[in-house]
């Protein structure tokens, strides 16, 4: 069962990689356990970059609680999702962001690819949003889309161009969905960036996740080139 929001004070553990006055910051929630193996994704991306970035990952405990705007019934397997999104945004304004001087880019991938978007909407903290593969499948999201306007001016979004390809009709309805959730930025007038990947979900993530965020720096540095037209690679 998930734990609702509500119920808990949230204070996640958290690893800053860099210094939080450099130019441009990275937030992204990650899973708790894989934040021993966050330096490594700090040096994969200054590497890339061969600039100065700093980036905060955030352990998250409960993926399906703290990452979700809204409570909603089970997609897959028997978990729910619980409404902790807004506890995680809390936390990320409260104890992450007066350490910035720079721009903030917040993302992951996933599940943290939907919260990041959502937060996109709900704060206007963020200079950029990189959502690689992100849960736009979510019950409720499309009808949020069209009822909210994004603050952040950059936005990349990224799918595998065979996710939607399972039985589930829910996660089924992720490509068409994304595309919808880019068609609405460019509305908007957002810099907004959708790249198509080969392979399903759980293919290549790390890699994908690290290209997303080069990406979405490298379009705050310049306007992205026909960013009318998604990309394939």
């Amino acid at each position: 069962m998930a734990i609702k929001g509500s119920e808990r004070m949230y204070k996640p553990s958290f690893r800053i990689h860099g210094d939080c006055r450099s130019e441009t910051c990275i937030i992204r929630p990650v899973f708790e356990q894989e934040l021993p193996m966050s330096e490594s994704f700090y040096h994969a991306i200054t590497s890339e970059l061969g600039c100065k970035v700093s980036v905060v990952s955030i352990g998250i405990e409960h993926w399906n609680d703290d990452l979700s705007p809204w409570n909603a019934p089970p997609v897959f397997r028997k978990e729910s999702f619980g409404n902790g999104g807004k506890d995680t945004l809390d936390f990320i304004e409260r104890e992450i962001v007066p350490l910035v001087t720079g721009d903030i880019i917040l993302g992951g991938y996933s599940m943290a690819g939907l919260f990041s978007l959502w937060c996109g909407y709900e704060s206007k903290c963020f200079s950029a949003i990189t959502s690689a593969s992100p849960s736009v499948w979510f019950p409720g999201w499309m009808e949020y889309i069209c009822s909210h306007r994004m603050n952040a001016e950059y936005v990349y979004l990224s799918l595998g161009d065979s996710e939607s390809s399972t039985k589930n009709k829910t996660i089924a309805k992720v490509a068409e969905n994304i595309v919808t959730q880019y068609d609405r930025l460019i509305e908007e007038g957002k810099h907004a960036i959708l790249e198509w990947n080969h392979g399903g979900h759980f293919c290549n993530v790390e890699e994908r996740t690290k290209k997303a965020f080069v990406e979405t720096i490298r379009s705050l540095e310049k306007t992205p080139v026909n960013p009318g037209k998604p990309r394939y690679h």
